[in-house]
């Protein structure tokens, strides 16, 4: 298990699937590849335990095209 609220600069993308436990998906970590999904929601869980975490979140329409938001959590 990941420490509770830790703080660093870490792009995980990881399918919104696997991040709610309705599937299995893998995530991946710039920098290091592939990452199972049970730590792909470890990873964000201990993020969203810190204030100071930033969200990119990407949405994608029919056609696969991005569409970008900036988030921090309340």
């Amino acid at each position: 298990m990941v420490p509770a609220g830790f703080v660093g600069r870490v792009n995980l993308t990881a399918p919104l699937v696997t991040l709610t436990d309705l599937a299995g998906r893998p995530g991946e970590l710039a920098g290091f590849g592939p990452v199972d999904p049970w730590l792909a929601r470890d990873l964000a869980a201990a993020a969203a335990r810190n204030p100071k975490t930033t969200w990119c979140v990407t949405v994608t329409d029919e056609h696969g095209h991005a569409h970008r938001a900036r988030l921090r959590p309340p």
